[in-house]
């Protein structure tokens, strides 16, 4: 107890010759670097969650774009074993494709094309009423090679 009371007495002795603005300054430039930790703390916190609900949105995205592509997939796949497009036959073929169109409002246009790249069918009018070649796009020759 003497010795707390003796390093009390040292301190108040010590806080007298000290002047009061420096004792402001110090107390200020205390509270600053405080409040900084603090701030920085916030933003880091602030950040992670930032980066959290990011991870979360890319998640459900990238999951709903693989749901896209397998139905796709899925649909494709039953097309190609039905007889209508086996034949290529058009009348057949194109009522199909607008019931497909008209039931699944995330797809634009969907047709039928020949191995040639020529379409045979689709479920909207060709443009121009003439049919669309797509055998010297990329993506179509890609898909010929895989088949």
């Amino acid at each position: 107890m003497r010795f707390a009371g003796h390093l009390l007495g040292l301190i108040r002795r010590r806080a007298a010759n000290i002047p009061v603005g420096a004792l402001l300054c110090s107390l200020g430039l205390a509270l600053v670097i405080t409040l900084l930790s603090t701030s920085f703390h916030e933003f880091g916190e602030a950040r992670k969650a930032a980066q959290t609900r990011a991870k979360m949105s890319s998640r459900a995205v990238a999951g709903a774009i693989d749901a896209f592509l397998t139905s796709t997939h899925v649909m494709l796949e039953t097309l190609s074993i039905q007889p209508a497009f086996v034949l290529q036959n058009r009348a057949e073929a194109e009522p199909v494709l607008v019931q497909l169109l008209a039931s699944n409002p995330v797809y634009t246009d969907i047709w039928a094309t020949r191995a040639d790249g020529w379409d045979y069918a689709g479920a909207a009018p060709p443009p121009g009423g003439q049919f669309v070649y797509v055998g010297d796009h990329r993506y179509f020759q890609e898909a010929v090679q895989d088949d």
